[in-house]
């Protein structure tokens, strides 16, 4: 499966991550993220691997707070499968409840706390 390192961040900074293919059978522990996908639009830009990524601007928001998180892995539906690959969003989405199962523990974004 691939898992995300969310690189640490500082306020303001851009979210920055990594995507890593690891072996189910020698994964380490990781979170899972639930969350609402939201509206396509506006999208925001982060960096993965190097590259320039857009993601919905809930997903940005989540990343945005988990940088700020001591750094550690992460199950992301929307980094972790290809979106491009029906064939391979077929076969993940059969695996989710194994994916997160598996995970030492599922964080649920319901957006940031507006007064």
């Amino acid at each position: 499966i691939r898992l995300v390192k969310i690189l640490p961040g500082v306020q303001n900074a851009d979210v920055s991550c990594s995507v890593v293919h690891v072996p189910v059978e020698r994964t380490p522990k990781y979170r899972a993220l639930s969350y609402v996908w939201g509206p396509p639009q506006p999208s925001r830009t982060i960096s993965c691997n190097g590259a320039l990524l857009n993601v919905r601007d809930n997903l940005y928001r989540a990343l945005k707070y988990l940088s700020k998180q001591p750094a550690q892995y992460y199950w992301i539906d929307a980094l972790c499968i290809n979106q491009e690959d029906t064939e391979e969003k077929g076969k993940q989405v059969q695996c989710i409840g194994k994916i997160y199962s598996g995970a030492q523990e599922v964080l649920i974004w319901l957006g940031e706390d507006t007064p």
